[in-house]
């Protein structure tokens, strides 16, 4: 017999059947051994059995690797015929082998299955030992000698008692046990290969019946030379599997069929939480109106289980929106495979005007949305709410009449001078501000930092409602951990001018779909007024057709009241403090939520809980929670991105005459005038200063400019302030001028 070698490499985490296991292999030999120099456990099979390949159906969470090459080389290999009671036996038997702190070796246990014939000589066998002993003890009570029928009860005594009569009716009742009952029986070999020190254990833990040596591989099974042996029943020949030195287990629970259909591919359904059936869990597309929370660990798969789902969406070809905000730049191939737009945020210039309002859309509910997601996204702390009316204030003044596309520059000043209408006062040495309206303006520090962008200060930019047409990916790996919640809350509240466009008849249909990856970037604060939002627009959404996938590294990352309202929740795996609440949002009936949790810690990456509902009909029905594999996502062959080709977003800009901003070198003609009553003017000692949304951009003494003319580097058609002041920094009067190649700017003092 030639053997084929695996690697063990997962174990259930609870006890499993051993009998059942062994019963797999039938009539073929097998072997289980550990290897010291290794460090794990090898399982040996006949080849010409598929024993191996169905072992994770009987035993659930059992993983194998093929160990190649494997028993190649040529050992002296030392087989011992063995045997120990089975009520001696544990599962810790042979633990303490790794007390003898080898380093090479091999130590194992064959197990050779024997034929009806076999088990009927060696059961004849073992009755025979027994029926002779209690014979000769018989016939000699009749000599009729006092003394000899002492003699001999005594014998019978000792013999009734003996290790030797126990050890032959143990052997007779497994055997007869194994005949009843159908199962198998067998001949126990151990296997030594290395140090002295295995044989030593191994006599202390085993009465040893015969042993033989070899120099062989250890793949050719030389069973012709094998040494004599006592047959066992399997009933005490299970005590002998053991798998030491396995440290992966499998944590397998019950679970209930997996159900549902659909054009969404979710995964593979994962029988017992650990045997991968094959069988795929599907979902309807419309059922991600129900929104769906996506978590798990770094690694653990997210971003290519959220990138199949959309795939999906996309391949439905029914013309369904797509937007995703991307913290990294994983989702790029994506995109341009998928012929979607790629906006990488802070990289590529490309033109966006975050105040604009599209068509459809009331201005009053667009400007409201905006003013609490960016106060939500700011570090006002308690100045958060006074924060959120200053911009509102200012949003009032802005998105009057039929204005819908405003210049970012002037809603900013629109904002400062909300600011100190609320929140300041003007004195004749310039603006005094309280508390509140100190801290309000630092909390908006972000929003001109990003405004302060050429490429994010010009009216003209992408129209969201016409990218996301096609899909769009915006990439925000290039903006900073400080910025990134502020650029988070522009880009939602562009995706939320989409939804509300919508009328309320998409029930059934998939219009939008928005997936937001590192959303406690902008979900993350409990109480925070977009998350209040967002309780509400959820239960919105359904009825919109908009769906909503949010991705998370824990459960407990956003709001619990999100995750409950989200009905679609697919949770790998999870830190040990969040385990809990993940476990608590799902529906396990065979299983409590203690074993749940401890599952959902010791995940495999693409492994997880889901928790779904099924359509049937008009209905919608809410179903067991199953573990499964996610999508093996992979770009299409037909969908893959043509290095040569134009972008799409560049060809939606050149379609449409949007440029990115260009800086111009700017000739600025001064004019500085006195009012006929001031006192003579005198230029000495005064400088000029353009500012940009606050930020000084360029300074020049006036005593320096010849014949009253500057030139500066700024960006065409922007908006700048030009401050004319003193020594002290006093500013003694101020103008705003849109930049061009030539650019008049007068001063009255």
């Amino acid at each position: 017999m030639v053997l084929k070698f695996f690697e063990v490499t997962r174990l259930p985490d609870q006890e499993f059947d051993r009998e059942a296991m062994m019963e797999l292999f039938g009539k073929n030999a097998f072997m289980i051994g550990y290897d010291f120099a290794l460090r794990t456990t090898i399982l040996a099979v006949d080849e010409r059995s598929d024993g191996a390949a169905r072992l994770g159906l009987v035993v659930p969470g059992m993983e194998l690797s093929d160990a190649k090459g494997y028993g190649d080389k040529v050992e002296r290999i030392l087989l011992l015929s063995v045997f120990r009671e089975a009520e001696t036996m544990h599962p810790t038997t042979f633990s303490d082998v790794f007390s003898l702190r080898l380093g090479s070796g091999f130590l194992g246990f064959v197990f050779r299955p024997l034929g009806i014939d076999e088990i009927g000589k060696s059961k004849k066998l073992v009755e025979g030992l027994l029926e002779k002993k209690v014979v000769r003890e018989t016939l000699s009570v009749l000599n009729g000698s006092v003394m000899s029928r002492m003699s001999n009860s005594q014998q019978r005594d000792t013999f009734s008692g003996s290790e030797e009569r126990m050890l032959l009716a143990e052997i007779l009742e497994s055997l007869n046990l194994a005949v009843l009952s159908g199962m198998h029986v067998y001949e126990i070999y151990a296997v030594i290969i290395g140090p002295e020190a295995l044989e030593e254990y191994t006599r202390e833990k085993l009465f040893v019946m015969d042993s033989v040596a070899l120099s062989t591989r250890l793949r050719d099974w030389p069973f012709e030379k094998m040494p004599r042996s006592l047959p066992v029943g399997i009933g005490s020949a299970k005590n002998f599997v053991n798998f030491y030195g396995v440290r992966g287990l499998a944590y397998s629970l019950k679970t209930a069929q997996a159900e549902g259909g659909g054009a969404i591919k979710i995964g593979t359904f994962l029988e017992d939480g650990v045997h991968d059936t094959g069988e795929e869990v599907r979902v309807d597309p419309s059922l991600l109106n129900l929104g769906f929370v996506l978590t798990g660990l770094p690694g653990s798969g997210k971003t290519m289980e959220a990138m199949s789902v959309i795939d999906s969406v996309l391949s439905e070809k029914k013309g369904t929106r797509v937007v995703v905000l991307a913290p990294t730049d994983e989702w790029d191939g994506f995109a341009l495979d998928h012929g979607m737009h790629l906006v990488k945020i802070y990289q590529d210039g490309v033109p966006i005007n975050f105040f604009r309002c599209a068509e459809g859309v009331d201005a009053s509910v667009f400007y409201e949305d905006l003013a609490m997601l960016i106060s939500s996204s700011s570090d006002a702390g308690p100045y958060r709410n006074p924060m959120e009316k200053c911009l509102l204030n200012a949003f009032k003044n802005v998105y009057h009449g039929d204005e819908r596309e405003p210049d970012p520059v002037l809603v900013y000043k629109e904002i400062e001078e909300a600011v100190i209408r609320l929140h300041a006062k003007r004195t004749n040495v310039g603006v005094k501000y309280t508390k509140h309206g100190e801290n309000i303006r630092s909390a908006l520090e972000n929003l001109r930092s990003i405004i302060r962008r050429p490429e994010y200060s010009s009216r003209k930019g992408i129209r969201i409602e016409d990218v996301a047409e096609s899909g769009v990916v915006f990439n925000i790996s290039g903006v900073s951990n400080k910025i990134k919640p502020s650029i988070y809350a522009l880009l939602l509240n562009q995706a939320y001018t989409l939804a509300n466009a919508y009328d309320t008849n998409g029930d059934d249909d998939l219009r939008l779909l928005v997936c937001l990856e590192e959303s406690q970037t902008i979900l993350g604060q409990r109480g925070s007024a977009a998350v209040e939002d967002l309780t509400y627009r959820i239960q919105d959404f359904r009825k919109k057709g908009v769906g909503l996938v949010l991705l998370t590294h824990n459960a407990d990352d956003i709001d619990d009241r999100i995750r409950r309202l989200c009905q679609l929740k697919l949770y790998l795996k999870q830190s040990p403090d969040a385990a809990d609440a993940a476990a608590g949002d799902l529906m396990f009936t065979y299983a409590d939520n203690e074993t749940v949790a401890r599952k959902l810690k010791h995940l495999d990456s693409r492994t997880g809980a889901f928790g779904y509902l099924v359509k049937k009909g008009r209905e919608k029905v809410a179903c067991d929670s199953v573990f499964l594999r996610t999508a093996d996502y992979g770009p299409h062959p037909e969908m893959k991105y043509d290095a040569e080709d134009t972008p799409l977003t560049e060809e939606y800009m050149k379609i449409n005459s949007i440029e990115r901003p260009a800086l111009i070198d700017a000739k600025l003609r001064i004019e500085i005038r006195a009012e006929p009553d001031s006192r003579e003017m005198k230029l000495k000692g005064l400088s000029i200063g353009i500012y940009y949304l606050l930020e000084p951009v360029v300074r020049f003494d006036v005593a320096s400019l010849h014949g009253g003319v500057a030139a500066a580097r700024l960006v065409n058609s922007r908006v700048y302030d030009a401050c004319l002041e003193n020594a002290s920094g006093r500013i003694l009067s101020s103008s705003s001028f849109t930049a061009s190649g030539n650019t008049k700017i007068k001063f009255i003092l």
